[in-house]
């Protein structure tokens, strides 16, 4: 039970220090997202993809930037390939 509560506290830690434990909070659409923005493909462009709409693409993407702690395209795909995640 105590190890339990230890993930809990880690989990909500807002500054992570460890990727593996922040790309372990990125949902699987999210991850999957993630990947499309690394592949070059605009909101929209994911969105046709994965037969979404743009509001729900763009909710994932804010969502991603939140976890990963980054507010621009171009730093999400750093932060992935810094991670060999592409």
């Amino acid at each position: 039970m105590e190890a339990v509560a230890r993930i809990g506290n880690v989990r909500q830690n807002k500054y992570r220090s460890s990727s593996a434990l922040v790309l372990l909070d990125l949902t699987p659409r999210e991850r999957e997202v993630l990947g499309l923005i690394c592949e070059g493909f605009d909101d929209k462009a994911i969105a046709k993809r994965l037969a979404l709409s743009g509001n729900t693409v763009r909710n994932h993407v804010a969502g991603i930037y939140g976890k990963i702690g980054v507010n621009r395209r171009a730093a999400a795909i750093a932060w992935a390939r810094e991670r060999k995640l592409t």
